[in-house]
């Protein structure tokens, strides 16, 4: 029996008709950016149908190489430019495994939960991969803040927003079995688009371009800096959301 073949159009179709655009444009806007090159790539996976899953899995194997490639770079700046690089195909597979999903009618609740699992992964490791670069670099010519913070910060810097990041996950999973509360809100077409409905959610999905943005500006340790604080005030808005809907005894 022929495999059923699929154009991009297709994909576009059924991603459009799931109400993802408008949702992808506040939450997602660098993955929004992102979808027309998954759209293609998508079209080829379902084609040869490639499992979902299975492209999930293998953007998680893109997380670990690029954080791998980062945290032994040290000096060698190319290796983590390819490290960036590697991180933005697991950004692409990352929209690509959920228009597979789509397109083909095979979305799964282990699809679901390994999409999570590695976006979890993908944000804990990135900032440790940097830090560590930063750490064992022997020649910091290149970083514009090295005669200010020492390299022992930078790491202290890193895990604590891994803290962060990992408290407000289990906040918001605490809060979903508890309280019902739902923090992946899903915006309706039609909301009004403002830059501080973007911007915040922007500075979280854009992670690995930021990256490599930084690296090219010499500020890397400045973008650990904003990224920690950025999760210590997103742990501490999750805080308080689950407070608020926590009902009164």
């Amino acid at each position: 029996m022929p495999k059923e073949s699929y154009s991009w159009r297709d994909v576009k179709n059924s991603y459009a008709a799931a109400n993802k655009a408008t949702n992808d444009l506040i939450a997602h806007s660098w993955f929004y950016l992102l979808r027309p090159i998954s759209f293609r790539i998508s079209a080829v996976f379902a084609t040869l149908g490639v499992s979902p899953v299975i492209i999930t899995m293998l953007g998680m194997l893109c997380v670990f190489v690029g954080v791998i490639m980062i945290g032994c770079s040290g000096n060698r700046f190319p290796l983590f430019v390819s490290g960036c690089v590697v991180l933005i195909v697991s950004n692409i597979l990352d929209c690509v495994d959920g228009d597979v999903a789509r397109v083909t009618n095979k979305e799964s609740k282990i699809g679901e939960y390994l999409d999570f699992l590695s976006g979890l992964i993908f944000h804990t490791l990135v900032p440790v991969a940097a830090a560590v670069s930063i750490y064992t670099s022997c020649n910091q010519s290149h970083l514009y803040f090295s005669n200010y913070i020492s390299n022992s910060y930078i790491l202290l810097v890193a895990m604590v927003e891994v803290y962060a990041t990992f408290m407000r996950v289990l906040l918001s999973l605490r809060g979903q079995v508890l309280l019902n509360y739902n923090s992946g809100a899903k915006f309706a077409s039609g909301v009004k688009l403002t830059f501080w409905k973007i911007a915040p959610r922007l500075l979280a999905n854009a992670r690995a371009p930021l990256l490599l943005v930084a690296l090219f500006l010499n500020l890397v340790e400045l973008y650990l800096l904003i990224y920690m604080i950025y999760s210590i005030l997103i742990m501490l808005a999750t805080l308080i959301k689950c407070i608020k809907q926590a009902p009164v005894q």
